[in-house]
């Protein structure tokens, strides 16, 4: 039995699990299944598909637009009432101003699809640089990144909101996001105001993460009232530093803090099942690193495996 003369069924289930690359490749080795990608719930949109990185391209702006026009005339093909997941990775331009228009297109899209998870990775030489090496810079220096519109929070069925570079200016999680059960940020300003509304507005989140941000010198405080349902918590690289990390969570099973930080505070976490520990910049730079180090340990009591990297190891 050939694998086009499966039943219309299977084959359609077998393209649901397909990003749409590999379902555009797959239906076209039939003339029969042509046709059928649209019936794909998994849409990855790579820049590096459609641009050219090269310093010898002249017309990366006339690219992009060609792009644009091509994903407007391609999303209403979809066929699937739900979509399982949206992937975008393009770069976001200030002087390219019909980026915004394109992505909140894409986002009321993803809206009327009921998306389960979205991933917006909007980086580029420019973001990279501001978020990695300007370390005292304020949340006024990100103006050229694109801040995600209002209409974020239509998708009220997201499950899974992963954003890269990109601005939280107009993100405060004022509704809820009564099904998100996982939140990442990388290479973004966080303040405290952001952590603490996402723990009152995000009553089913199980799983954060925070990597390469600018926490501003910043308090990160997860009270238990607020995130009984956490189980797991990433922080890394937060830059320039932590001013302070709370952390009262009863229910989170893992653990990894690889950043430098002033103080910390860790509450009964008898729940703990792994922790990742990167100790070195904390016994390098801190006058208080001895009393720290030992503060976390003591909070640290009930986890059964335990992962740490240090200067004094």
């Amino acid at each position: 039995m050939e694998f086009c003369d499966l039943p219309e069924h299977i084959f359609l289930l077998i393209l649901s699990f397909l990003p749409l690359l590999d379902a555009i490749k797959l239906c076209s080795c039939s003339r029969e299944w042509m046709n059928h990608w649209t019936h794909c719930k998994l849409i990855e949109l790579d820049r590096s598909k459609f641009e050219n990185q090269s310093k010898e391209q002249r017309f990366p702006i006339g690219l992009r637009r060609h792009f644009a026009a091509y994903v407007r005339g391609l999303l209403p093909r979809f066929v699937n009432p739900e979509l399982d997941c949206i992937k975008l990775r393009l770069s976001y331009e200030v002087n390219a101003s019909k980026d915004k228009f394109f992505f909140e297109h894409l986002l009321e899209f993803a809206a009327s699809k009921r998306v389960k998870a979205i991933h917006l990775d909007f980086s580029n030489e420019q973001t990279l640089f501001l978020f990695r090496r300007f370390l005292r810079s304020t949340v006024e220096s990100f103006s050229s990144v694109y801040n995600l519109p209002h209409s974020i929070y239509n998708l009220t069925s997201l499950r899974v909101l992963s954003l890269r570079c990109c601005g939280l200016s107009n993100f405060n999680f004022e509704l809820k996001f009564m099904q998100l059960t996982s939140l990442s940020f990388e290479g973004m300003f966080v303040t405290t105001e952001i952590v603490l509304n996402i723990g009152c507005n995000c009553p089913n989140l199980e799983e954060l993460s925070i990597v390469d941000c600018n926490i501003n010198r910043d308090h990160l405080k997860f009270y238990a009232a607020a995130w009984l349902k956490l189980k797991r918590l990433i922080i890394r690289g937060a830059r320039p530093y932590l001013a302070r990390l709370e952390l009262f969570a009863p229910n989170i099973q893992y653990l990894e803090i690889q950043t430098f930080m002033w103080s910390v505070h860790l509450g009964n976490l008898q729940a703990l099942v792994e922790v990742v520990l990167d100790l070195e910049n904390q016994w390098k730079y801190s006058y208080q690193a001895i009393n720290i180090v030992e503060f976390i340990f003591l909070g640290l009591k009930w986890a059964k495996r335990l992962h740490f990297e240090s200067s004094f190891a």
